[in-house]
């Protein structure tokens, strides 16, 4: 293997190193964003369902106490 050759196999390793490095460097900040954004949409869900459930159960039970024929004849 000639010195040209050798210098030339060097220059490909560090091109390959430098580009599994530039994806690392953009893939990892951009997989912890992404898992960061899916928590607080996941977050923001949980909350919306909690008080639908709350809204749901508040009008169902304001419906029973004041005696409403729909409601306790499904019930």
């Amino acid at each position: 293997m000639g010195r040209e050759s050798v210098r030339f196999q060097s220059l490909v390793e560090r091109f390959w190193y430098g580009i599994a490095g530039a994806m690392a460097v953009v893939l990892g900040p951009g997989a912890v964003f992404a898992w960061l954004h899916r928590r607080s949409l996941l977050l923001q869900i949980d909350k919306i369902s909690h008080n639908a459930a709350c809204a749901s159960s508040e009008s169902a039970w304001r419906r029973l106490t004041r005696g409403d024929r729909a409601v306790t004849q499904a019930g």
